[in-house]
């Protein structure tokens, strides 16, 4: 028997592969469709009992099922991605696109150091402190007193 911490880490490799899966697709310029259904079928090939993706075709302003063929490419391409393993969900947003954003990469860049920096008795302070180096200083500084 499966523990339920077992089952959750399960579900969340599913929807891990499924972005890979998404995005590998995406990058060889396959259509919204293709891209779909290569996603599903990685979680399907790893054992999902079910899966679940919304698309979204103008940008991420709105998200819709997958209902008809999409054969065009859409760049930015926004998926969410669900899957249900023994009957939990484990769930993703996923943005992917072919073109650099420096925006996207400044925030991997800032939420990678925040992580190294989340050690046992590091403060909120501390945390935002990292953040606050790693902006430029041209840039709009956070407000602290959220």
């Amino acid at each position: 028997m499966l523990f339920r911490s077992e089952v959750i880490r399960s579900g969340c490799a599913i929807v891990k592969t499924m972005s890979e899966a998404l995005r590998a697709a995406h990058a060889k310029g396959k259509s919204v469709t293709e891209s779909v259904i290569e996603a599903e079928r990685a979680g399907k090939n790893m054992g999902a009992q079910e899966v679940r993706t919304l698309l979204s075709l103008d940008g991420g302003r709105t998200l819709r099922p997958f209902l008809l063929p999409v054969e065009k490419v859409v760049d930015p391409l926004q998926v969410y991605l669900a899957t249900r393993v023994n009957g939990y969900w484990a769930d993703a947003h996923v943005s992917v696109s072919n073109r650099p954003n420096p925006i996207v990469e400044k925030a991997r860049g800032i939420l990678k150091a925040v992580v190294a920096a989340a050690q046992p008795g590091a403060s909120a302070a501390q945390l935002m402190s990292v953040v606050q180096q790693h902006l430029d200083r041209k840039s709009t500084r956070l407000n602290s007193s959220h």
